[in-house]
């Protein structure tokens, strides 16, 4: 069974630090999840892959991580470095007459297992579809089901939509929830 662990790094350098653990330790898997956005930029838009969480990564171990291993993983890696790119593993105590063979706490199963998923067993999670102002759509439940609609507006934070749709020899908007067309 794994154990898996959040380590907390110079943000930017997260790559870095993970392929120098990869590199000096055997014992370590890790994992790095990252998403991909489109970020816009002096008006064009271009799609970037970002860290999920900026300045994390996780590592696993076979058996719990001790924190006198903690310790060491992060002045190794430092030392080759030449600098600070790795702060701590998350569960270390923060006073140092306390590091002795206390193992530490792990993430959570169902928190890393809810990190896979969401990768769905790659590290980068996709970028997302969307609906866009001005898309053909077609109603697909409720009274109006079979409907060709006008995506008019979208109001992601109630899960609405505004279409427009030819009733009545005119067009007619209409509030719909979101899963009602496709």
């Amino acid at each position: 069974m794994n154990h898996w662990y959040a380590i907390q790094c110079a943000s930017g350098k997260e790559s870095v630090a993970r392929k120098k653990i990869q590199d000096m330790f055997s014992g370590y898997k890790t994992f790095f999840p990252r998403r991909e956005l489109e970020i816009r930029k002096s008006g064009k838009i271009s799609r970037q892959i970002t860290p999920l969480f900026k300045g994390y990564f996780f590592i696993s171990s076979k058996t719990g991580m001790l924190c006198r291993e903690a310790v060491d993983l992060v002045k190794r890696i430092n030392d080759n470095s030449g600098t600070a790119i790795l702060y701590n593993v998350i569960g270390m105590p923060e006073k140092e007459n306390s590091i002795g063979s206390d193992e530490l706490i792990p993430v959570k199963k169902n928190e890393m297992a809810a990190l896979f998923d969401l990768t769905k067993g790659e590290e980068v999670v996709p970028f997302s579809s969307y609906l866009k102002e001005g898309a053909r759509l077609k109603i697909i439940s409720g009274p109006l089901k079979g409907l060709e609609a006008l995506l008019v507006k979208v109001n992601s934070r109630k899960s609405r939509i505004k279409v427009a749709v030819d009733l009545f020899g005119k067009k007619q908007f209409v509030d719909l929830g979101a899963s009602m067309v496709g």
